[in-house]
């Protein structure tokens, strides 16, 4: 309510909007400019005509996605996790899934003896197969996973998916397809930042991807990166002014990460 002899200026709004500075908004889009010129620049892959060399790009994907449970969870000598990874690609392709039953017992005693264990078990167990194949072929080892995966059963059965799910993506491009995995566009559900491990990991993980010139795209179905940041702005500027299927890696951030475009 105004006093005697003032308009109505509910809030102090007036005041506000005569003070208010949009500064930061013009820093918002220089920003938003540099980052839609890096993916501009960037090299994009077309998947649906021939590039200028002759060379055919026909959009064959692959699809890598994984499940996990626990049961028994408050009960730790009884609890057990089950993992599944499976891939399916197009035209029925379908490759054999990977399920592997976690013991409560044996994870909680000891977990780096556990996935020793496992590991010395290659060829009685699929598991082991592909996890031996990833750890040879990026260089990873056990002691680039952390410590948080020894937390409990619940910490274990998570770090272990994300880290099986990379490891029969990369067992895929190993053993399976050769040196036909140039074909494929590897998509991979959630982001791509492998959580619960260390940097090297992380970091030997996407040298690996850079030796390949593997074309990979993580699916993140529910994030506020997409929903309310600079990315969705990038790819909204993008696909307005592009046109065509396309792969386009993103710039990548102080932590080494690109944009998932």
């Amino acid at each position: 309510m105004p006093y005697p002899g003032e308009r109505s200026n509910p809030l102090g709004l007036k005041g506000f909007l005569d003070d208010l500075k949009l500064d930061h908004y013009k820093e918002l889009l220089a920003e938003l400019e540099e980052l839609y010129r890096e993916v501009e620049k960037a090299r994009r892959v077309p998947l649906d005509e021939v590039g200028e060399v002759g060379e055919s790009y026909p959009l064959l994907t692959l699809t890598v996605d994984g499940g996990e449970g626990l049961a028994f969870e408050e009960l730790p000598l009884l609890s057990f996790g089950l993992v599944r990874i499976a891939a399916v690609g197009v035209n029925g392709f379908r490759l054999p899934s990977i399920s592997h039953l976690l013991p409560g017992y044996a994870v909680l005693k000891d977990p780096r003896k556990y996935l020793e264990d496992l590991l010395a078990r290659s060829r009685e167990s699929p598991a082991s197969d592909a996890l031996n194949t990833f750890f040879q072929a990026t260089g990873i080892s056990l002691e680039d996973l952390g410590e948080h995966y020894a937390k409990d059963l619940k910490a274990f059965v998570g770090v272990f998916r994300g880290v099986l799910e990379w490891a029969y993506l990369v067992w895929v491009v190993e053993k399976v397809l050769a040196e036909d995995y140039r074909k494929y566009l590897f998509v991979k559900d959630g982001r791509l930042a492998q959580t619960g491990v260390k940097d090297e990991f992380r970091t030997k993980l996407r040298e690996y991807f850079r030796r390949k010139d593997l074309l990979l795209v993580g699916v993140s179905k529910r994030s506020r990166l997409l929903a309310e940041g600079l990315t969705s702005l990038v790819m909204a500027k993008l696909f307005a002014e592009v046109r065509g299927a396309f792969f386009a890696p993103g710039p990548g951030d102080s932590h080494g990460e690109g944009l998932p475009l």
